[in-house]
């Protein structure tokens, strides 16, 4: 039990936590963030810390440090039991958990972390009536659990947002409209549109027909594409604004967030090889997590790139979408027929249509170190300069993951990041803690950032009605 504040120690100290296991693991920092505050750290958590913490990716990597800084923080002559003082004002207990074995919720219920944590929030409630006491975990059930017995429990908030930023909106304004199709640009002082973010896209609408333009930040310019990039055309307005936003040299981060079939990973695919093509871009690196969606198939045989071959398949079908051939093939490229001054330059994607299969062009493009899969785990300490990264299902990395790949981009190079931030394989995430929805938020007041959240799926009539209804 801790003393009843008095005046002055009631406004350092205002509520006491008994922290879960995923809010450490999640945010190495989160006892540093809880100041002014009690913290409890049961033994049960110590334990889970203890089993995590031998994992080489980023839960153990959190892990390790949540379990370090515990130890460090003690000084001789103190115990966690009467509490450890904390440089940022609050104070941090660990709960050793005896006394609460003769439990009722022990009693009647399984014995598990769960609800030993729930005996032990109540077991602190008790002996300190004058603070609340609040049982901290991102575990939907054990908060519906521990509210069953009467126990606050609350969300961890430092490291969540709220995004409903959509990066475009849709106006009806024929005036408009002529103006952006006769001059290409609209200054802002023309415009009553409200607060509008620095690269936000806008489609306007005209009496027929529709125009993509974006917001630089001064003036509202016309987006105006290549005929065709790599042979993929827009199917729909929110897909010449996502163009807009990957082919301007000007935004340097590009996060599209949207359901299946949307073409996210195509469009940044087919953007990225066509500004290599344009020598904007030395090489193309291309990432995914490796986070399983249901049972994990297990242990993978081979070497690397054996093993990250089934995580980079939908890379894969979205490149052989690109290189499909659509043209009559022949025995020899033109390219290589013709030697002279007037030999015509051929993109890529125009050479694939004399190979066999789509596959021998891209992946003559991965033996020539032009496209390049990134293995995540080992991007730490890495630079990345005169690149184009992308980070494909990236609503399946944490806040410190995206950050850690972000501070890897050098000079004169672009990220993209894509993903469905309803749809979220890490069952330490959610929509509004996982990276790419931390991103869009905290990005979409930059200059250097510009977001598009696609809703029309394109892949299939099947497909679309799948995503939508179920």
């Amino acid at each position: 039990m801790i003393p009843e504040s008095n005046g002055e120690e009631s406004k350092e100290r205002k509520k006491m936590f008994i922290v879960y296991t995923n809010i450490l693991v999640e945010d190495q920092k989160a006892i540093l963030s809880l100041k002014d505050n009690y913290i409890v750290i049961p033994f049960s958590v110590i334990s889970e810390l203890d089993v995590i913490k031998k994992r080489m990716d980023e839960l153990g990597a959190n892990a390790r440090h949540v379990s370090r800084f515990i130890r460090k923080v003690k000084k001789n002559g103190q115990s966690f039991e009467s509490g450890i003082s904390l440089e940022n004002g609050g104070m941090l207990f660990v709960d050793n958990e005896i006394g609460i074995r003769n439990s009722s919720i022990l009693k009647d219920h399984n014995d598990t972390v769960d609800h030993r944590l729930i005996a032990v929030t109540i077991k602190w409630e008790k002996s300190n009536p004058h603070i609340p006491v609040i049982l901290l975990t991102n575990d939907i059930n054990l908060r519906t659990k521990a509210n069953s017995f009467g126990v606050t429990a609350e969300i961890y908030k430092t490291n969540r947002v709220n995004t409903n930023y959509l990066g475009f909106r849709e106006i009806y304004d024929n005036k408009l409209f002529e103006l952006i199709k006769e001059k290409g640009l609209v200054t802002s002082d023309s415009l009553k549109l409200g607060a509008i973010m620095p690269n936000e896209c806008f489609s306007i609408k005209g009496a027929r027909h529709s125009l993509p333009a974006i917001f630089n930040g001064e003036e509202m310019e016309r987006i105006i594409l290549p005929e065709s990039i790599y042979g993929i055309k827009p199917k729909n307005p929110e897909q010449e604004l996502a163009l807009g936003l990957l082919l301007n040299p000007n935004i340097s981060i590009v996060t599209i967030n949207g359901k299946a079939g949307t073409g996210k990973t195509l469009l940044a695919l087919a953007a990225a090889l066509h500004q290599l093509d344009e020598e904007n871009y030395k090489r193309i690196s291309v990432g995914r997590p490796i986070v399983t969606m249901g049972n994990d198939i297990g242990f993978l045989p081979g070497d690397l790139e054996e093993k990250l071959n089934p995580w980079m398949k939908p890379i894969h079908d979205n490149l052989d979408i690109i290189f499909s051939p659509d043209i009559k093939k022949q025995k020899k490229c033109p390219d290589e027929q013709d030697s002279g001054k007037n030999r015509k330059k051929l993109t890529k994607r125009d050479q694939s249509q004399y190979y066999q299969e789509p596959k021998e062009t891209w992946q003559k493009l991965i033996s020539e170190g032009l496209l390049c899969v990134e293995p995540l785990a080992f991007i730490r300490g890495r630079s990345i300069p005169n690149q184009i990264l992308i980070i494909d299902e990236a609503q399946n990395l944490n806040r410190n993951e995206i950050k850690t790949i972000i501070t890897r981009i050098g000079e004169n190079s672009k990220i993209i990041l894509t993903g469905d931030t309803e749809q979220i394989d890490n069952p330490y995430l959610d929509k509004n803690n996982n990276g790419l929805s931390v991103t869009i938020e905290k990005f979409k007041k930059e200059k250097c950032a510009g977001h598009i959240t696609l809703t029309k799926s394109e892949r299939s009539k099947l497909a679309e009605l799948a995503a939508n209804i179920l």
